[in-house]
């Protein structure tokens, strides 16, 4: 977007909030700070408004790429602010301001109408899959299901597990066995084994 103003013509690049206001902006704009620099940046904070130019010398610390450092610095956090650039030209700013303009702007819009057409069955072509990229189809819903059935009656009489009992005599109450640990004695029986074999090989 492009406006003419009493300091000249310019280009908004940003206009983050609404920060852009004509009248405040020529009343902050001071012709002998700002004329050289062709880019100004105005930023709101408690609604005063402050102007800031940047230069397109690399050489400078006001260089025009290191504005968004500025904003991230210096202005408040997510405070509105504007981004200027200065037009030099009438002819570039005519040319800005046609650019921008809408296509459509000071003509009648005529909506077509659609026209509804059969489908024709003939054009329709029905193509196989390659064998190279087959097509699979997985239904979710049978993703991991295990088909739950009733043994035959055959089957089903010698599925019961005997329970093992253990009886226990002591006079002591409250006393609870301990369960036997067989993987306990088989290494016991394992280690008396070893030494055996070890002693006769000595003799």
């Amino acid at each position: 977007m492009v406006f003419k103003s009493k300091k000249g013509y310019y280009e908004i690049i940003t206009n983050f909030k609404n920060a852009f206001n004509l009248a405040n902006f020529e009343e902050a704009y001071i012709e002998e700070c700002f004329d050289k620099y062709p880019y100004v940046v105005g930023d709101l904070s408690d609604n005063i408004l402050r102007l800031k130019g940047f230069s397109t010398d690399a050489k400078n610390s006001n260089f025009y790429k290191n504005i968004d450092t500025y904003i991230e610095e210096s202005c408040a956090f997510e405070a509105p602010y504007y981004v200027l650039r200065r037009i030099t030209s009438d002819d570039e700013y005519k040319r800005i301001e046609a650019k921008n303009k809408p296509v459509n702007e000071g003509k009648e819009i005529v909506h077509k109408t659609l026209e509804k057409e059969n489908f024709d069955k003939e054009s329709l072509v029905l193509e196989s899959t390659p064998k190279a990229k087959p097509r699979i189809v997985l239904d979710s819903n049978k993703f991991n299901k295990v088909p739950i059935g009733v043994l035959p009656a055959d089957l089903k009489e010698g599925t019961e597990v005997e329970e093992k009992t253990v009886t226990v005599i002591t006079a002591s109450e409250g006393f609870v066995p301990k369960p036997k640990n067989n993987n306990f004695n088989n290494n016991r029986k394992r280690n008396r084994d070893k030494k055996k074999n070890q002693n006769r090989k000595e003799v």
